[in-house]
């Protein structure tokens, strides 16, 4: 990738990392300086593989999951019509993720209760409990508990 010129700076190539056997390299080569450059070090290694276990799919996902719920919570907050929250498009894109989506429910569930407990009936099709009875902090309580989640 080059930087774009200007008179006052010389633009740079990046180069990413390679990983040969446990050795974490580095390479580059500066067509306006003409060096060429290798470097190795443990803690760079250790860094770029830490960084790999958390994957970029992981973050959109995540970020995806968030600008969905934000938007669906702002939208039908006040509305009581259980029909028009669990078909609200926000709602509909979340459940479409499927069971990426469950971490990131079970954080919202289990800060506190909301009707995106819904959301872990319909991604894996069956309810939490047939108790009509049943209270939206009794649901989120119950599929937190199954699905054994602990922050």
């Amino acid at each position: 990738m080059q930087i774009a010129t200007n008179t006052r700076f010389k633009p740079i190539k990046l180069a990413t990392g390679l990983v040969a056997g446990s050795l974490l390299l580095y390479g580059d080569f500066d067509k306006f300086s003409m060096f060429d450059t290798v470097l190795s070090d443990s803690k760079v290694q250790e860094y770029v593989l830490s960084v790999d276990d958390i994957s970029d799919s992981n973050l959109f996902l995540r970020d995806r999951f968030n600008i969905l719920y934000d938007q669906w919570y702002k939208e039908t907050e006040y509305i009581s019509s259980i029909e028009s929250i669990i078909c609200h498009p926000c709602f509909r894109s979340i459940v479409s993720m499927g069971v990426d989506a469950v971490p990131y429910i079970l954080d919202k569930i289990d800060e506190e209760p909301t009707p995106l407990v819904w959301a872990l009936n319909m991604i894996y099709k069956d309810k939490i409990s047939n108790d009509p009875k049943l209270t939206v902090s009794g649901a989120c309580k119950l599929w937190v508990k199954k699905l054994n989640y602990h922050k």
